[in-house]
């Protein structure tokens, strides 16, 4: 589900995206080459463009407006439909997350995970290289496919996220939420220096898997750019994405030394090194180009720092930036989908990190002498966002 904000006047007014949220929670994300409607609810005077090859539902917003959205059935089973009402729901939910932490858990102890990345196979073969119970290796892979972390086909099992297995160190920090909410102080700090570049090169690929559900959507809402800056890049799904939109498109893909080499082989598995440059450094210490660039991505970084830090990052980009150059801010926004987990998951791994409401975002752009222009919506999970200002 994608909504478009184009007017600029709603960038600051969460309300009006939150009216549908509940509602499109349940919808998931619809296929590609979906079909496209605007929708206008005349009282909160918002416009919506909705899209999806499904069915139409009728829906109706907190006004009282009839709105008509498209949901899917899977499986007989209507996203629609709230199933939270059941009394048992919460309880199920706790029994099902512990039991997806034991099976994934039980996987990557046992080379379950190992063996199945190698090459796709079934749960007896996974049972044979593994020293394992047939019983037991089919009910560990039929809950982790369950789950959505392994896929099936024809029988076979295979990991649905390039380095599934390299977030199993992260699972112990949650073991020490109950001191970080006690005192207040982080496990470790992600948005240093040192503790980025331990930490980011082991998960990237993982990262950009999590947002392979948005990256088209958002990427062909974006400017055509010759130059681009992709700031934080990781395994740079986004700047992949602008460089096969355009083979002209030139990315410098800049991210901590210590990130950098990952950077270089998602590239190199793209076939995009021609279009590829790469720039080693701090995003506050880096000396970048004066207008140097027609676009800037700043994607899954704000969220890091506090308000002050990410509006110091704000202003240093657009320093960058050409005149009639667009800087897009990828990050989640209170309210999406996923986002409550994600706060708890920053109070474990950053001194200040946060989701930043759409208002503080707003006046970034503007005290860095940028105009606010868009931002589009897609409602998934987890839900991100985009937001665009262009340079005067």
């Amino acid at each position: 589900m994608i909504i478009d904000h184009d007017d600029a006047d709603h960038l600051g007014h969460t309300a009006h995206g939150a009216t549908l949220s509940p509602w499109l929670n349940h919808l998931g994300n619809p296929a590609g080459g979906a079909r496209a409607r605007t929708i206008r609810d005349s009282t909160e005077n918002t416009s919506y463009r909705l899209r999806s090859s499904a069915p139409r539902a009728a829906l109706r917003t907190r006004s009282g407006c009839r709105v008509h959205v498209h949901r899917r059935t899977i499986d007989g089973v209507t996203p629609g439909i709230d199933r939270s009402a059941s009394p048992v729901a919460p309880v199920l939910t706790l029994h099902q997350a512990a039991a997806t932490v034991a099976a994934y858990t039980t996987a990557v102890r046992l080379g379950i995970l190992d063996h199945i990345d190698r090459s796709p196979a079934t749960a007896a073969e996974t049972a044979a290289a593994c020293g394992i119970s047939y019983r037991g290796a089919r009910a560990v892979l039929d809950t982790l496919a369950d789950r959505g972390l392994v896929l099936a086909s024809e029988g076979r099992f295979r990991p649905a996220h390039d380095g599934l297995a390299a977030i199993h160190p992260m699972l112990s920090l949650w073991e020490r939420l109950p001191e970080t909410v006690r005192t207040g102080d982080p496990v470790f700090r992600a948005e240093s220096v040192d503790s980025a570049q331990q930490f980011f090169p082991r998960i990237g690929s993982l990262l950009a898997s999590m947002w392979t559900h948005a990256v088209d959507p958002i990427v062909e809402r974006l400017p055509r750019a010759r130059t681009v800056l992709d700031v934080g890049a990781g395994s740079s799904p986004w700047g992949i994405a602008l460089a096969r939109r355009d083979p002209e498109c030139r990315i410098t893909a800049l991210d901590l030394p210590g990130v950098l080499p990952a950077t270089r082989r998602a590239v190199e598995s793209a076939g995009l090194c021609s279009q590829f440059g790469f720039l080693p450094g701090d995003l506050f210490e880096v000396p970048l180009p004066e207008r140097g660039f027609d676009l800037i991505v700043l994607a899954q970084v704000c969220h890091l720092f506090d308000a002050a830090r990410a509006a110091q990052a704000v202003r240093l980009l657009a320093a960058a930036l050409r005149p009639g150059g667009t800087l897009a801010v990828v990050d989640s926004l209170p309210g999406s989908p996923g986002t409550a987990t994600q706060e708890l998951s920053l109070l474990l791994q950053t001194t200040a990190g946060t989701v930043h409401e759409p208002e503080d975002q707003r006046k970034w752009f503007l005290s860095a002498g940028l105009r606010s222009d868009k931002r589009v919506d897609v409602h998934a999970v987890p839900g991100i966002t985009l937001l665009t200002a262009t340079k005067g």
